[in-house]
């Protein structure tokens, strides 16, 4: 009843995952393996590549690095699409924000208010571990703007009309936020805290990730920010100050993604969020990070 599509590069991980699958998701399912151990394909042509070969109606979308806590995760995970009509993809972590300004799904120093956790996030310089937890609603499923691409599940209906946008991007970055965009213009995008999963690494925030998130934010600026927990204006300015100050340091000696960057400011229309003085602000320090 699910079919479960893992852009996989490691033979072992892989064989985690999908012991970790057969003992916990408690109904038929088919894994996906689209081999990429030699950078074949980007995530994007990976997961499309992915659906092509997909059989059942609920698609899982999943890193290799996982492993379930939850038993008989894959029920709830269909109940949660055949009780709510409207609901058109599923993670387990997001936000209810989605920053004008260049950021991920959420980012740090973002207000609880905003995020929706449910993941067992585990570290690998120190081997620690923690349970990301934020239901700021005391939901069992929240509405959210984008999740995050750890895991996610969407239906055939979804996918027979939104498919990852492998033209615009090349890389493996953004495909989750995009993908949540894309699928927010006609669905539900929601954050379940029915299943509970082990995360065993954490996300890069390299130079492609930088140069991804510039085109995400420029394909999208007529359409973000996303506000789906009404923040008052007050509450926007603070979150894309904070979205700014984020990003900022991840820029530091990059002059053409400080120059992108500052293009995505300039055409974002932040002026109206932030103030002149903020607004001001943010082009002379890009500028000066840009000579780092």
């Amino acid at each position: 009843m699910i079919s479960i599509i893992i852009c996989s590069r490691s033979a072992e991980m892989l064989s985690s995952a999908a012991q970790s699958i057969e003992a916990t998701i408690g109904l038929p399912y088919q894994i996906i393996d689209i081999d990429n151990s030699k950078g074949t394909y980007s995530i994007f042509q990976a997961y499309n590549l992915g659906i092509s070969k997909s059989q059942f109606n609920v698609l899982c979308f999943m890193h290799e690095d996982v492993g379930f806590i939850t038993n008989g995760w894959g029920e709830k995970v269909v109940n949660a699409f055949q009780n709510n009509p409207k609901l058109g993809l599923l993670g387990v972590a997001g936000s209810s924000y989605k920053s004008l300004l260049p950021s991920g799904w959420s980012f740090s120093t973002a207000t609880d208010k905003t995020l929706y956790m449910n993941v067992v996030q585990h570290y690998k310089a120190d081997g620690s571990s923690i349970h990301d937890y934020s239901n700021p609603r005391n939901e069992s499923l929240s509405k959210v703007a984008a999740v995050d691409g750890v895991w996610f599940c969407t239906t055939r209906e979804v996918v027979n009309q939104i498919k990852f946008d492998d033209t615009v991007f090349n890389g493996f970055h953004c495909y989750d936020v995009d993908f949540s965009l894309s699928v927010l213009q006609k669905y539900d995008v929601a954050v379940t805290y029915e299943v509970l999963l082990n995360h065993f690494s954490e996300g890069s925030f390299n130079d492609g990730w930088l140069s991804d998130t510039i085109k995400l934010h420029n394909k999208w600026k007529n359409v973000l920010p996303v506000n789906l927990n009404n923040l008052s204006a007050d509450a926007i300015a603070l979150e894309e100050t904070k979205a700014f100050y984020a990003i900022l340091p991840k820029l530091a000696g990059k002059r053409q993604l400080c120059l992108d960057a500052l293009k995505v400011i300039w055409k974002s229309n932040v002026i109206a969020r932030v103030g002149i003085k903020m607004f001001t602000r943010m082009n002379l320090l890009l500028l000066k990070k840009s000579l780092e």
